[in-house]
C-alpha cells in the first residue's frame, strides 16, 4: 500500500512542476522539445513499478518464501510434538501416582496385620518407551517403602536373648522373600520387580 501510494505521489509532483516549466518558459520552438522530454520522464515516472516488478529475481523470492514457510512448519510441528510429550508425561505421572495410591490400599491392612509394617509409600517406575500405563504388568520396577507399625507396649520382665547373626539375617531374608511374594500375589506383579526398603534399616540391609 505504501509502495503504491509514493508512486502516485511521484506522479502528481512530477505533473506540477511540468505545468510551473510550461508557464515559465517562454513560447519558442524550444518549448516543444521540453514538452517532449517531459512527457517522455513522466511515462518512465509511470513505468516505473512496472519495471520494477520484471527486476525482481522471483525464483529467489520463491525459494526463501518456501523455506520461511517450511521453517514455520517445522517449528509448529515441533511445538506440538513437545506439547504432546508434555502431556503425555502428566497423564503418566497421574497414573502413577493413582496405581501407588491403589497398591497402597491393598497391601497395607495384611502388611500391619502378619508383619506389624506400615507402608510409608510405593515408588513406581516404568519403561519410558511405554506410551500407555494399562495395568501392572507394564510397570518395571515397583519400591515398597515401610517402617514398624507401633504397637501398645506391655509391661513384663525381658529376659536378656543372644540371637545368632547369621540366623537373624537368615530371618529377615525369609521375611523379605516371604512379603514380597505375598505382594505379587496381592498385586498382580512379578516377584521380580518388587524390593523393599525399611525406614531406618532393616528388611533390604
Amino acid at each position: 500500500m505504501s509502495f503504491i501510494t509514493e508512486w502516485v505521489t511521484n506522479i502528481i509532483l512530477f505533473i506540477f512542476i511540468a505545468i510551473i516549466l510550461d508557464m515559465l518558459l517562454p513560447r519558442s520552438a524550444m518549448q516543444k522539445y521540453v514538452k517532449v522530454v517531459v512527457s517522455l520522464l513522466l511515462v518512465s515516472v509511470i513505468l516505473t513499478p512496472i519495471l520494477k516488478i520484471f527486476s525482481y529475481d522471483f525464483p529467489n523470492l520463491l525459494s526463501e518464501e518456501l523455506l520461511n514457510s517450511e521453517a514455520k512448519e517445522d517449528s509448529i510441528k515441533k511445538s506440538i510434538e513437545f506439547k504432546k510429550n508434555e502431556i503425555q508425561a502428566n497423564n503418566r505421572a497421574y497414573i502413577l501416582e493413582q496405581m501407588a495410591v491403589q497398591m497402597k490400599n491393598l497391601a497395607e491392612e495384611e502388611l500391619v496385620e502378619n508383619y506389624g509394617l506400615k507402608v510409608q509409600k510405593i515408588h513406581l517406575s516404568v519403561d519410558e518407551t511405554k506410551e500407555k500405563i494399562e495395568s501392572e504388568n507394564d510397570l518395571k520396577q515397583v519400591t515398597v517403602f515401610v517402617e514398624e507399625k507401633d504397637l501398645p507396649h506391655t509391661v513384663e520382665t525381658v529376659k536378656p536373648v543372644e540371637i545368632n547373626m547369621n540366623e537373624e539375617d537368615k530371618k529377615m531374608l525369609a521375611n523379605e522373600n516371604e512379603i514380597i511374594a505375598q505382594l505379587a500375589e496381592t498385586w498382580g506383579v512379578s516377584k521380580e520387580k518388587i524390593s523393599i526398603e525399611m525406614e531406618g534399616g532393616g528388611l533390604s540391609e
